[in-house]
């Protein structure tokens, strides 16, 4: 298989890149792996919840909780994670419990892209200062650009900093691919939900989609 554009969700995006020749495969690897292990030496308390409403809901359902809870991802226009303290979580989930509002808590026993990462930051960036980079060979729709180019063609070590702590915003990504052309969407990965989103989120206006 051979893909005319990439894109990555949250840890899937050093995949995406590394196949984009952005790295080679061992550093890919490398910082990938080294991500992980920082996350995993966080204190513990962290959780993650999938709602179903609006970026702009959402943000107003968090507000209270801004210390503690941020939006991690907008996977569709009707498809928000949330991910923070436990107790954060728990509380929103019960407000939407009461509302009669649909939310579940995700199976994840880390809050990525929120408060809960902060401590970790300057290290994952000082992390990835040590990693090569290269232009992209491929188009990429960059998890935190929404899809749109990266000014100097390849994420610098502070893209990477950021990317751990602010939402991915794959559903923006999707539809810049969708809009530069690319119709053909084929999901890898072990638990292949996004697709799914995608498939009921972007325009089917003029020709549909194929997801696989």
């Amino acid at each position: 298989v051979e893909p005319t554009a990439v894109i990555g969700h949250s840890a899937g995006e050093f995949a995406a890149v590394t196949i984009a020749g952005v790295f080679d495969l061992e550093d890919g690897l490398k910082i990938v792996a080294a991500r992980g292990k920082l996350l995993a030496s966080l204190p513990a308390g962290g959780a993650m919840a999938a709602l179903f409403m609006s970026e702009a809901e959402a943000a107003e359902l968090i507000a209270p909780f801004r210390e503690e809870v941020s939006i991690a991802a907008i996977n569709a226009k009707d498809s928000i994670v949330i991910s923070g303290s436990s107790h954060g979580i728990d509380s929103i989930l019960e407000k939407l419990s009461k509302a009669g509002i649909q939310g579940h808590k995700l199976h994840i026993s880390f809050a990525a892209h929120s408060p809960q990462v902060d401590s970790a930051l300057n290290e994952m960036e000082q992390i990835a200062s040590g990693i090569r980079v290269r232009p992209a060979t491929i188009p990429v729709a960059w998890n935190l650009t929404g899809g749109a180019p990266l000014p100097a063609g390849a994420p610098d070590a502070k893209y990477w900093r950021q990317h751990l702590r602010e939402p991915v915003r794959f559903s923006e990504g999707m539809a810049k691919l969708q809009k530069d052309g690319h119709r053909v969407f084929l999901e890898i990965g072990p638990h292949p939900v996004l697709a799914a989103l995608a498939a009921r989120d972007i325009s089917h206006e003029k020709e549909a989609p194929v997801f696989l």
